[in-house]
């Protein structure tokens, strides 16, 4: 077995049922298309457990251009681009989601450069495989973004590293490393991942972080003010999940413990983040779950000026919220699903309950 395979693996997995439509395959080159539309009824606002009214959105449409070139050797090329767009209403329509390009060998590993998904998602995925009500719990889109300066989630800027080796019988050890350099509050910042994968069993660990060197400011607001808050943001995670998504059983947990990572979304300090995932596949190709997310602040409140959700704090001055969201996926064919969620609050600081998603989404 080729010692790509995993991370191979894991890159099919965070974008299944997708299936991408290869335009080109000459047997040196290949292009592929992906991506998927979807319209979505639903009644809850951007910030999960926030209540709104009942409208149709998009819930994050997107399209990529996969492109690998055989170079000999064992070597292979590959470079993709990925943008979001509006698709339900005027406006600005186009946002990059990724874009890099990466060398990679069968024994030598992968090395990438540009906008990609960070090693510290390697291991966060695994709870984030919903459609509506999705993770949002662990730091992956801290700062109220994409994780994008913090290299958390789709890290901007970032050369990344990723080998594996099998262990034989005893199964296999992925790794992975990421550099970020400086940029505006934030120096250069350092992750990597480490996951140790045995048949359908896996356990993960991974870490990102570096310093704030300057008063932090996103939409016009200072979200971490140096006089009052750590000059510090950065993430543990440690993670362990079995099965596949949608085959049968698949279970998956996650523990989180950050600093500043909420800053701008929620509150600036340090956070605890626990996710936990259990779902069945069918033959039928349906797909049900139910699923607990909790964040809390380990300390006292700092709550971001630009948060735009309600905060009810029962008297504790921290920060406690929960959720509770139970569903059904159902493939109609290879590349078209309907989906509903159901959200429910369970914490003490957020007032979001009875929050529905109902879809239609189609892969190209």
């Amino acid at each position: 077995m080729k010692r790509s395979t995993l991370f191979i693996a894991v890159l099919a997995a965070m974008s299944l049922p997708s299936q991408a439509m290869e335009l080109v395959d000459d047997g040196v080159n290949k292009v592929t298309l992906g991506g998927h539309l979807s319209v979505q009824l639903s009644n809850y606002d951007w910030y999960q457990g926030i209540d709104d009214s009942t409208e149709l959105n998009a819930n994050s449409p997107r399209v990529n251009l996969a492109l690998t070139r055989d170079m000999g050797e064992g070597f292979t090329v590959e470079g993709k681009i990925e943008s979001g767009f509006n698709m339900d209403e005027g406006g600005n329509s186009w946002t990059t989601r990724l874009g890099y390009l990466a060398v990679k060998h069968d024994s030598y590993g992968r090395l990438s450069a540009g906008k990609e998904w960070s090693t510290y998602y390697d291991v966060a995925w695994w709870t984030d495989v919903t459609i509506a009500f999705t993770s949002d719990q662990l730091g992956i889109y801290s700062n109220d973004t994409a994780g994008d300066d913090t290299g958390m989630g789709r890290a901007d800027q970032v050369i990344q590293y990723r080998n594996n080796i099998a262990l034989g019988e005893k199964g296999r050890l992925s790794a992975g490393v990421q550099w970020q350099g400086e940029n505006g509050a934030l120096d250069s910042r350092v992750g990597g991942s480490l996951i140790y994968q045995y048949d359908q069993a896996r356990v993960g660990i991974a870490y990102v972080g570096g310093d704030v060197i300057e008063d932090y400011e996103l939409y016009g607001a200072t979200i971490i003010d140096l006089s009052k808050h750590q000059d510090t943001l950065e993430s543990w995670q440690l993670s362990a999940a079995y099965g596949k998504w949608s085959k049968g059983l698949y279970v998956a947990a996650a523990y989180q413990q950050g600093t500043n990572t909420e800053a701008g979304i929620r509150f600036a300090g340090d956070s605890i983040g626990f996710e936990a995932i259990g779902s069945y596949g069918f033959k039928s190709n349906t797909t049900a779950f139910v699923s607990y997310r909790q964040l809390e602040s380990d300390g006292d409140v700092d709550v971001s000026s630009n948060y735009g959700g309600d905060y009810a704090d029962d008297g504790d001055g921290e920060w406690n919220e929960s959720f509770v969201t139970v569903g059904v996926h159902q493939l109609l064919s290879a590349n078209t699903m309907i989906y509903t969620e159901y959200n429910v609050s369970t914490g003490d600081d957020r007032n979001g309950d009875n929050q529905y998603a109902l879809g239609f989404r189609l892969f190209l």
